[in-house]
């Protein structure tokens, strides 16, 4: 399966082909280029086009024209001279208009390249993978008249990575293996599938995903990341192998004439005062070839040379401790504090185990890690201990603080968390200590669905953490029903704060930036909410930071809104996954919520309804988990065409919502339950929110349009809400547009509409929502070759590069102009452009 990523790269090499030109997909190994070019070549062949297949490994049995023998057999020439080979192929190539692919051509041998620049300068098209032109000698890279298409391949983002895990393991991977994943694979396929397949055997399927156990090194995986190491002995090896189990050292202890060639190769990069090995996979190939005795030594002198310097002291200690060396419990612990203040739990408890256990900090350390861990009764137990331990407000504030996170967001259970940081506050005297503690108590309150009075924020007030607590709950208030205005002044003054203080929790930034994109989201900034989005979202896969589910969940819910169900059908799968590993945010039920509206949109209701079943009575208090469940309720009842139903089903909840605070999430299921089926009550209530945003203010306007029959205003409504990013509202609110213009006697105007419409689903890859009873979007096929024909690509060569008959395009043109209302391709640019140019 073609990764999507590299979904553009095939369709532009498709377009390439059928335009008649040579093209060339560049790459390093295990980039991809070989799948693309296989996935090019299995289309047209299934389509009955002749294309040959070569490849440019087969130079090496060292005969002339070794590559080429397939194609030479295939067209008669079988025993012929090379000269002969040479003036007769191009031309047979030609005339049986045959397509020649050439997978690693710059291996090809000489006499092959020349072959290749032959075929190619009389017009034949070949297509060929390479690492970079400039591997491919002259004769390759020779075009002719028509010009190289030149497609290069970079890195796959985390996403695309990611969904190789359910093709290949069946499953989503849990996050820390979906870290290590993610880093280790580096963008490139080839390193990837093999990964997953090398794990298959060892990995264990967990309720948070698949867990791949340590990195196994295949002997292909050893082929794609190093396949020519210094040799044993030298002094580039030796630095490379201390690397290899210290992962950097600082630049000063490093010897300079070692690491001249290992930089030089590669292999090794300067960063600041730091060095590290530039391919973190080559850490896992260098110590698999180490004895246990050779890695221990290699970790005695790594923590000599680390030694006590400054940020250095939680890999010396660890390093000293794999060495077989005695540990200062002090310093274990200092460590193990900073290990965990860097979301890094599995080091701070490796840490912990060499601290003095009779001390209240080191009984938090164990407990603050044991719980993200996800091992509550452990937690819990350290956590008891620590509070017995405390000798003064501080170290109570700070386990009470923990205690609430293990309860309320660990364990779902806030009520607990009331009830236990309740009584370690009143053990508090220290008043200027009290009020951390307090803060946390309106959040987990709220969680709780317990009443909260006084909720006060204080820019000012003394404790730096009482500022980050105040902060976050203000945004959390200003995004769920507040002035979103005031978002970005909250969040600004949370992180302010955050770097001043040491005892807030982790997460707090976490929380201040998803209140920033939530407001941006809801504001009508959606481009920018997902690129905001997608850059946290790629540095949790990398870093298996905690706060990876809680990006995954914002971004489905807002695919789910946008109308591009495919990737909230992906996020959602995912963010339960690693919610379920780490969740510090309580979306767990929600994120089941979502993942049974998104699969009850995508027409798998049985599936959703059973998933939406999972949802446990307390957990549907939760206006998120509560709106969810009624787009999956809504959804039964528009299969059984009762719109009026699923119409007061989302409006209800809507109201619930706001009437729960929840007022733009509330403001959401209002216009969802008005696009159903409009009505005055709704456009009167979407338009009292129309001030808040921009994108509620186009929600009401266009509302208003509908109900008052305006068919101008809501035609400009369709393409704002195209503009906007609002894809699945825009083809609906096109689709509106057209009933109305029918309705007026406006025949002509509602078709082009009704196209508009179709044409808005097909080229966004967005679903148009409620489902339509009229013909479907354009089908893939269609979809190709209209978009092969909106660049004057003639019926001809679309033919030949989709191995069709030029009836068959042509019928699929007649289906493709009736579909979107055109009378010919001279207008399908403007049919398909406006909405493909969005880029969504």
């Amino acid at each position: 399966m073609i990764p999507i990523g590299r979904r553009q790269a095939l369709s532009n090499l498709r377009a390439a082909v059928a335009a008649g030109r040579c093209a060339a997909v560049l790459g390093p190994q295990g980039s991809g280029r070989t799948s693309v070019l296989r996935a090019v070549v299995a289309g047209l062949v299934a389509d009955g086009v002749d294309v040959d297949l070569l490849e440019g490994s087969d130079a090496e049995a060292a005969v002339p024209l070794a590559a080429f023998a397939p194609l030479v057999a295939a067209v008669g020439l079988r025993g012929a001279d090379p000269l002969e080979v040479y003036t007769r192929l191009p031309g047979i190539v030609t005339a049986q208009r045959r397509i020649v692919a050439v997978d690693d051509a710059d291996r090809l041998d000489r006499a092959s390249l020349v072959l290749l620049g032959q075929i190619s300068r009389v017009r034949a098209r070949i297509v060929v993978t390479a690492r970079e032109l400039a591997d491919l000698p002259r004769p390759a890279r020779d075009p002719g008249p028509t010009g190289w298409h030149i497609e290069t391949l970079g890195p796959l983002g985390a996403d695309d990575l990611l969904s190789l895990a359910p093709d290949i393991l069946g499953d989503e991977l849990a996050a820390p293996s979906a870290a290590v994943f993610v880093t280790h694979a580096r963008g490139n396929p080839g390193r990837a599938a093999e990964m997953l397949r090398a794990a298959a055997a060892s990995a264990v399927r967990t309720d948070a995903g698949i867990e791949l156990g340590p990195v196994r090194v295949s002997p292909r995986l050893r082929k794609l990341v190093a396949p020519e190491l210094p040799d044993p002995g030298t002094g580039p090896r030796h630095l490379l192998d201390l690397l290899a189990v210290a992962s950097a050292l600082p630049v000063e202890v490093v010897d300079p004439a070692a690491l001249g060639p290992a930089e030089s190769d590669g292999f090794v990069e300067v960063s600041g005062p730091t060095v590290g090995l530039t391919d973190p996979l080559l850490d896992d190939v260098l110590r698999a070839s180490m004895s246990p005795q050779l890695h221990a030594r290699y970790c005695g002198e790594a923590a000599a040379l680390v030694g006590d310097r400054d940020g250095w002291e939680a890999g010396a200690v660890l390093l000293a401790a794999r060495a077989g060396r005695r540990i200062d419990p002090a310093v274990a612990l200092d460590a193990a504090g900073r290990a965990l203040n860097a979301q890094a739990p599995d080091r701070a408890l490796q840490l912990a185990r060499f601290a003095d256990p009779d001390l209240a900090d080191t009984q938090l350390v164990l407990g603050a890690a044991h719980s993200e861990q996800g091992d509550h009764l452990a937690a819990a137990e350290a956590l008891r201990s620590a509070l017995v331990l405390a000798g003064d407000d501080r170290a109570r504030v700070r386990v009470g603080q923990q205690v609430g996170l293990l309860h309320a967001v660990r364990r779902a259970d806030p009520a607990t968390a009331v009830e236990e940081v309740t009584r370690i506050a009143a053990s508090v005297t220290d008043p200027s200590w009290r009020p951390v503690l307090a803060a946390d108590l309106v959040k987990w309150r709220l969680m709780a669905g317990l009443p909260v009075d006084n909720i006060e924020v204080r820019p000012a007030a003394p404790q730096a953490a009482v500022r980050v607590n105040e902060a976050v709950i203000a945004a959390m208030i200003s995004t769920t029903a507040g002035p979103l205005g005031e978002t970005e002044r909250h969040v600004a003054s949370g992180l302010e704060a955050l770097a001043s203080t040491d005892i807030a929790p982790p997460f707090a930034g976490d929380l201040l930036r998803l209140s920033a994109y939530l407001s941006m989201a809801f504001g009508g900034n959606l481009a920018g909410a997902e690129e905001f989005a997608l850059g946290y979202r790629d540095a949790a896969a990398h870093s298996a930071d905690p706060a990876l589910g809680m990006w995954e969940y914002g971004t489905a819910e807002l695919a789910l809104h946008t109308g591009r169900m495919a990737q909230a059908d992906a996020m959602s799968a995912r963010a339960i996954r690693h919610l379920a590993w780490r969740d510090f945010t309580g979306l767990r039920p929600a994120a089941r919520a979502l993942r049974a509206a998104v699969l009850a949109r995508r027409g798998r209701i049985t599936l959703a309804r059973e998933l939406a079943g999972q949802c446990a009575p307390e957990e549907r208090v939760d206006p998120k988990v509560a709106l969810h469940l009624a787009r999956v309720e809504a959804e039964r009842q528009l299969r059984h065409r009762d719109r009026q139903a699923a119409h007061e089903t989302l409006r209800l909840a809507g109201e619930a919502a706001i009437a729960a605070h929840n007022v733009h999430l509330g403001v959401l299921a209002l216009d969802e339950a008005g696009m159903v089926r409009p009505t005055e009550e709704v456009a009167a209530q979407l338009g009292a929110y129309s001030e808040v945003s921009d994108l509620y203010r186009l929600l009401a306007r266009r509302a208003r349009a509908v109900v008052e029959r305006r068919l101008d205003v809501v035609t400009e409504c369709a393409e704002e809400l195209l503009a906007m990013g609002m894809v699945g509202r825009a083809a609906q609110a096109a689709a509106n547009a057209a009933e109305l213009a029918a309705r007026s006697g406006a025949g002509e105007q509602s078709r082009k509409l009704r196209h508009r419409a179709l044409a808005i689903a097909s080229t966004t890859g967005s679903a148009r929502w409620p489902a339509s009873d009229e013909a479907d979007a354009l089908t893939g096929r269609e979809l190709e070759i209209a978009e092969l024909a909106a660049r004057r690509v003639r019926s001809r060569e679309i033919a030949e590069s989709l191995g069709l008959s030029v009836r068959t395009v042509d019928n699929h043109l007649a289906r493709i102009f009736r579909k979107l209302g055109v009378r010919g391709r001279d207008e399908l640019p403007d049919a398909l452009g406006p909405a493909a140019s969005q880029g969504w």
